[in-house]
């Protein structure tokens, strides 16, 4: 899995497994959820995003099945 510390207000750390397409975020609260079915281009635009958690919003939130994890 790929993963980056981000350490925003809003989100904390995002890791990618581009094998099983799946994008795991880690938000500032510390809850930690995984999005399926994201496409690498969505990871790649997220983390070049200035504001990550816009692009979050706009990009991953309410498009993905998820589940929490921690």
């Amino acid at each position: 899995m790929l993963g980056a510390a981000v350490n925003g207000r809003d989100i904390a750390a995002i890791g990618f497994d581009p094998r099983e397409s799946v994008l795991e975020v880690q938000f500032g609260t510390g809850s930690v959820y995984q999005y399926f079915g994201v496409a690498w281009p969505v990871w790649e635009a997220l983390m070049a995003a200035p504001l990550r958690g816009r692009a979050f919003s706009q990009l991953v939130r309410d498009q993905y099945q998820y589940q929490q994890i921690a």
